[in-house]
């Protein structure tokens, strides 16, 4: 008696259907004979991966870039002290903008500008990558969150670490790709950038990388030149050890996120102001204490804190805005002097409050959400915006019947100012700058939707006058796109619809329904039409997963050959007869285990001995299925999937010679 083992893997494969189901081709047939046996000695389903499963605690780290959608709702505002006025400046010079013009719908980051006094401070906007492999037409190397530690350049910064993703790319053509965005700015010495890649060598290997260089890249940034850098806004917290499923993982980080009071205890009562700098409240508690919902007094008050020279701005930093100046080149900031002048803690006139706030803005999102989607098996982002609050009423009631919506706004365009479409999606909103540690967010699909601000422009700041022109880069652009790295509104074919008997099917024009858009004597001037959505366009994870654990307790193993069994159930197929296989050969019991596979040993193998002539075997097909006789779908079965059969040869009986 001799014994053969095949081994039929899908990886081996050139005929792949999908995870479970191929064709193996033998380069040697095997002749069955009669007496020979063939059952199944074992099989491997890869049935992992679907979890998350830290080994200890986990420091997580969301580092977020805040930005505003700039349309006309903040382009002038009505002061209860000296009328209507602009709230936003645009470079320096309050007649380049009037307050009735409507801005441009694009979004504007939320910036810090600051003088330059270290000679050595280093400007690295990219960086090179080689594969180990450089000739392969097949092999591809990347696909992985590169992490990096340094300390930025503004004034008092503390080390911070920031993740930047490397995308999938065939090894040979390696050299197309070079350079990559890496948008750092960080301290250093005369030498060099204090720059570390915190990547692990042993990584860098399972992507396929055999270096990672930014050398030839890095500049030094000239002393007493302003700079304008991107404001950072980390959210950090523990993971604890654990398995989790998608959603289990997704309502955890949603959870941890959404903490007002994140940083310290909230209050809605702003104090007087502070006699070192006159247009700073005094209180060090404010509405919202979480770092993703600012407002623009306090983020004043922070910048000055860490040194006067520290300017709150926000910059037209989307790479193609395109016009006369470009994406970098413009900003605005907000009035604050008039915003804190309307702060009374004493009547001064008769009919004055007692009390009256200064005038203070949100900046940033009012949530943040994520969620596993069972019909795309994905988790995705649902929300990392402020939505705009449409059907409101007058501007003298505080009633709250706002819903998210959108605003139709006509936005103004020019030499200077690109108008972005006539739609404004959101209020304001974050994007990711760093997502940490990046193995992480690469398992849950989300390595590559971060935005890398690159030092790549040059502003004329603090105004567009001569002689305000950098020497060298001192500004930045970026990419930000709804629904890939940061969400808004969904602008579908159904927001201009009136969903109303009256007016059904005709276009929402503003000056003849009022319910549609905001009344004339509401400071929005009633220019607009607002549209309430609940619509979101989400930023859906790179990576398929499952979330279902196991909801019956078996596959079927069907490996198709010139061997045949017959598998009948009770149940009537769609013909009518019963359901019945002829190629079944294993069954695996379904227990999954984290971090290993759903294997078997043989224990539901079916034995086959074979009766005729004798058969040549090399064709198999490999089929895994579902009880109910349907495919395993992907979101359950992986690739990595092994079935092997034993094949059991009786001895021959000697002839004897007459």
């Amino acid at each position: 008696m001799s014994t053969t083992i095949l081994q039929l893997r899908q990886q081996e494969s050139t005929d792949v259907v999908q995870n479970g189901v191929y064709q193996t081709t033998l380069n040697h047939p095997i002749e069955l004979e009669e007496g020979d046996v063939v059952q199944v000695k074992a099989v491997y389903l890869d049935t992992v991966a679907d979890v998350i499963e830290l080994t200890e605690d986990e420091e997580v780290t969301m580092e977020a870039m805040i930005y505003v959608q700039n349309y006309n709702l903040d382009q002038k505002y009505p002061y209860k002290v000296g009328g209507s006025a602009n709230l936003r400046v645009y470079q320096g010079d309050p007649a380049l903008r009037t307050p009735d013009e409507r801005g441009d719908n694009q979004l504007w980051f939320m910036s810090q500008a600051h003088t330059n006094t270290v000679a050595t401070n280093w400007n690295v906007p990219k960086l090179n990558i080689r594969p180990i492999n450089t000739t392969s037409d097949t092999k591809r190397f990347g696909d992985i969150s590169l992490e990096f530690e340094f300390t930025p350049i503004t004034p008092n910064a503390k080390p911070i670490k920031n993740s930047v993703h490397i995308k999938s790319f065939i090894d040979r053509r390696w050299q197309q790709h070079n350079p990559h965005d890496l948008g750092i700015s960080c301290t250093g010495t005369a030498q060099g950038p204090t720059l570390r890649l915190l990547t692990t060598p042993a990584d860098l290997a399972n992507a396929g990388i055999a270096e990672v260089s930014w050398e030839p890249y890095q500049t030094l940034i000239k002393v007493g030149e302003w700079q304008i850098e991107p404001q950072r806004f980390p959210i950090s917290f523990r993971i604890p050890r654990g398995t989790y499923t998608p959603s289990e993982i997704a309502q955890l980080i949603t959870d941890s996120v959404n903490e007002l009071q994140y940083s310290g205890n909230v209050s809605t009562t702003y104090g007087g102001s502070a006699q070192t700098y006159p247009e700073i409240p005094t209180q060090t508690e404010w509405p919202s204490m979480n770092p993703w919902l600012q407002t623009v007094l306090r983020n004043v008050k922070e910048l000055h804190g860490v040194s006067t020279d520290s300017k709150q701005i926000f910059v037209n930093a989307q790479v193609d805005y395109g016009g006369a100046k470009g994406g970098g080149k413009m900003y605005f900031d907000y009035d604050v002097t008039k915003m804190t002048g309307e702060y009374v803690k004493i009547p001064t006139a008769s009919g004055d409050p007692a009390y009256r706030p200064p005038l203070d803005k949100f900046l940033g999102t009012n949530q943040f959400s994520m969620e596993f989607d069972i019909d795309e098996n994905k988790i995705k982002m649902t929300q990392m915006h402020f939505p705009l609050y449409v059907n409101d009423t007058t501007d003298s009631t505080l009633v709250e019947n706002g819903f998210p919506g959108v605003a139709f706004n006509e936005a103004t365009s020019g030499s200077d100012f690109v108008a972005a479409g006539g739609l404004a999606t959101a209020y304001s909103g974050i994007c990711f700058s760093s997502l940490s540690p990046g193995w992480f967010w690469d398992t849950l699909g989300f390595g590559n939707a971060t935005v890398n601000p690159i030092k790549n422009t040059k502003m004329n700041y603090p105004t567009f006058a001569a002689g305000n022109t950098p020497t060298g880069d001192n500004s930045y652009t970026l990419s930000a796109i709804v629904g890939e790295n940061t969400t808004a509104a969904y602008e579908g074919l159904d927001l201009p619809v009136i969903h109303s008997n009256a007016y059904a099917f005709t276009t929402p024009a503003a000056t003849q329904f009022g319910r549609y858009s905001v009344p004339r004597q509401n400071p929005h001037d009633g220019k607009d039409v607002y549209v309430s959505t609940t619509d979101v366009e989400s930023i859906f994870s790179s990576n398929t997963l499952n979330d279902t654990i196991a909801d019956e307790g078996y596959f079927l193993v069907d490996v198709s050959s010139n061997f045949r069994q017959n598998l009948i159930g009770g149940k009537l197929g769609a013909e009518g007869g019963l359901v019945t296989s002829r190629d079944t050969q294993s069954i695996v019991n379904r227990y999954y285990t984290s971090g290993s596979f759903t294997s078997d040993q043989g224990a539901g193998s079916i034995i086959y001995e074979h009766v005729g002539e004798p058969q040549m075997l090399s064709n198999f097909g490999v089929r895994v299925r579902n009880p109910n006789g349907g495919f395993v779908s992907d979101t359950v079965l992986k690739e990595k999937n092994a079935v092997f059969l034993e094949v059991i040869k009786q001895p021959k009986t000697p002839t004897v010679a007459k």
